[in-house]
């Protein structure tokens, strides 16, 4: 019972690492500017540790292992759940096309790019309503969102307009 009050109030560390929340981290060390160094091990632990090259996508998140987190060195990696996931891959796209962007690295636009042809491809209907999960129940309104958003911000980076008719 002490345990689930700490965990209520948030005096526990949880360790689960989540796509979304890593975007989102992203996101706020780009915009404060002075944080290349926090966004550089960002970007690369998404991509070593989620990045998903067998469909081209992000995985949703790395197992909370309280036990890894305190080793030093640390052992294997815990498990990652595989998931992927509409709208948490159009945060990770849109944050890597903020990246590629601020430093001219256009490898991280193209990891973008995959990452929105597989939400395209397994995740959006013929009705434009976009999925949770490839095959898997309608998405939330944040999911929509994202993915609409994501797609638009490609749109500007490649030109392609028919990334904004995705977006619509």
């Amino acid at each position: 019972r002490a345990i689930a009050q700490a965990t209520q109030r948030y005096t526990e560390v949880h360790y689960e690492k989540l796509g979304e929340d890593q975007a989102r981290l992203l996101r706020v060390y780009l915009r404060a500017g002075r944080k290349r160094a926090a966004c550089e091990r960002t970007v690369g632990w998404l991509i070593r540790r989620l990045w998903r090259a067998d469909v081209g996508a992000f995985a949703g998140s790395m197992d909370a292992d309280e036990g890894y987190y305190h080793q030093r060195p640390r052992g294997d990696a815990p498990p990652v759940d595989a998931s992927v996931y509409a709208g948490w891959n159009a945060q990770i796209a849109s944050t890597l096309l903020g990246a590629a962007a601020a430093w001219d690295r256009p490898a991280l636009a193209e990891l973008a790019r995959l990452c929105l042809v597989h939400v395209r491809d397994t995740m959006l209907r013929a009705d434009g309503a976009v999925l949770r999960t490839a095959g898997g129940v309608a998405g939330l309104l944040d999911d929509q969102a994202a993915v609409a958003d994501a797609f638009a911000q490609l749109a500007q980076w490649c030109g392609e307009e028919t990334w904004l008719h995705e977006a619509e």
